[in-house]
């Protein structure tokens, strides 16, 4: 009696339930007959390092995180990212099993001698086309809301993910048609949503210009505005809803990724209150998927809570040493090996736009794309450094002996004061160079890594 009653309302309630009503009526799949299977629901929190949460719980801005911890269902466990440490190649291996699937979250692609950029759609999909080649994604068969690649998730199930965030993207797999349809359908979800834009919009221009009297670029403060509201909020705001609906479909593996708070804390830093803010928001939509999840009748599902990487505060090579990292490569090289006096570093370029005769915006941004992304003439006979992230890299226009390279290696830590420098010898051993000596890798680092994973 008892369980007839409460079939009754559960089918009640899915009648009622607004992830149905999108099921149905954007004509999604749900997954039928595999209640029992189990299903892995992964929440990542872009940049969010260990101590940073701990401070975040502790202040009371994620009281669902603590909430978990002392019911004792979870548990932390520290989580190495291995290098670089960096979205691109923490998800390269995550999803495909293959580690430093990018060397750098930015670098030089040797064959276009182009600078390749993580978050430039035909890049991911370069990269990820070859790590799909070492086997299926983890994805598969489920979904990737706001991530770097697609992890193996079909076209029209990856969504505001790097590989898939162009326009023609969007509209061949009827994501703009279906984005109409989800806002009729998620009234009360979309007014929430505008009520909250207006409340970071009203609270993140103060911000922007107390950052702008302290001496922040203008631009770059009014860009962060946009980002808070955009990023912080409404795709939070959307992915959450996103992924309700995947786990009420009973999808095997969703990947949920939110970005507010690596975004912020780029701008102020990771334990700032600007960067910590953004915590309270994503505590509570995990909250609401990690319900979601557990309710689903369609899959019996585990929900993973991690980070990719974490962000520290450190002080900018540039801001202590003008001219950054290339002024100090080239007044470390030979004579004979200096660029000419004409010469200045990618970091101080600016990049004009073309002459009035060409009208086209779109074509005059393509332009300053492709300037800044394609080595300059110099560039291309000397070296270029491209350094995103936290590991950057020297490309030297022709080849150099191993000698010179150690003999720069060490110009670059004493004279330079760069703290360190790797380089591969002839035996393809590589060699770390810093203020204490040389030490080769792997075998000598542990002593000076110690207490490291």
């Amino acid at each position: 009696m008892f369980a007839r009653i409460e079939s009754y309302l559960r089918f009640w309630k899915r009648r009622f339930s607004r992830s149905e009503w999108t099921i149905r009526h954007l004509g999604l799949t749900p997954v039928e007959g595999k209640s029992e299977e189990p299903g892995l629901l992964l929440i990542q929190i872009d940049g969010l390092a260990r101590r940073q949460l701990e401070a975040a719980i502790e202040k009371g801005r994620m009281p669902f995180l603590k909430s978990l911890q002392t019911r004792g269902h979870y548990s932390m466990h520290t989580f190495y990212p291995g290098l670089p440490s960096s979205t691109p190649a923490v998800q390269g291996e995550l999803y495909y099993g293959v580690r430093t699937s990018v060397p750098a979250f930015s670098f030089l692609d040797r064959k276009s001698q182009r600078i390749a950029v993580m978050f430039r759609p035909e890049w991911v999909k370069k990269i990820e086309a070859d790590l799909q080649l070492h086997g299926e994604g983890l994805l598969k068969g489920g979904s990737s809301w706001s991530n770097i690649y697609s992890g193996g998730a079909a076209p029209e199930e990856t969504h505001f993910c790097g590989s898939s965030i162009g326009f023609g993207d969007m509209w061949r797999t009827g994501k703009i048609r279906n984005i109409f349809i989800f806002t009729l359908l998620h009234i009360p979800a979309v007014v929430r949503i505008n009520g909250l834009l207006l409340l970071e919009l009203a609270i993140a221009i103060p911000w922007a210009i107390r950052g702008i009297f302290r001496g922040q670029w203008i631009f770059k403060e009014f860009g962060m505005v946009i980002s808070r509201v955009c990023i912080g909020i409404g795709m939070r705001e959307l992915v959450t809803i996103g992924g309700q609906v995947d786990v009420t479909r009973g999808l095997p593996a969703v990947h949920i990724n939110f970005l507010g708070y690596d975004e912020l804390a780029h701008r102020r830093g990771p334990g700032s209150l600007f960067a910590h803010w953004s915590l309270a928001g994503i505590d509570r939509a995990i909250k609401v998927l990690y319900r979601a999840a557990h309710r689903s009748t369609r899959r019996d599902y585990h929900v993973w809570i991690f980070s990719d990487h974490g962000q520290e505060r450190t002080r900018s090579f540039a801001t202590e040493f003008p001219g950054g990292v290339e002024k100090i490569i080239a007044d470390c090289l030979e004579p004979d090996r200096k660029k000419d006096p004409a010469w200045r570093p990618r970091s101080q370029q600016e990049i004009h736009a073309p002459g009035l005769s060409r009208s086209s915006l779109a074509e005059r941004r393509r332009d300053r794309e492709r300037a800044a992304h394609t080595l300059t003439e110099e560039e291309a006979r000397t070296f270029s450094v491209v350094a995103m992230g936290p590991v950057g890299h020297v490309y030297f226009g022709r080849p150099m002996e191993v000698s010179d390279k150690r003999a720069l290696a060490l110009r670059l830590v004493k004279q330079g004061k760069i703290p360190g420098v790797l380089h591969r010898d002839g035996a393809d051993r590589v060699w770390w160079i810093h203020e204490h000596g040389e030490t080769a890798v792997p075998d000598g680092a542990p002593a000076l890594l110690a207490g490291h994973p």
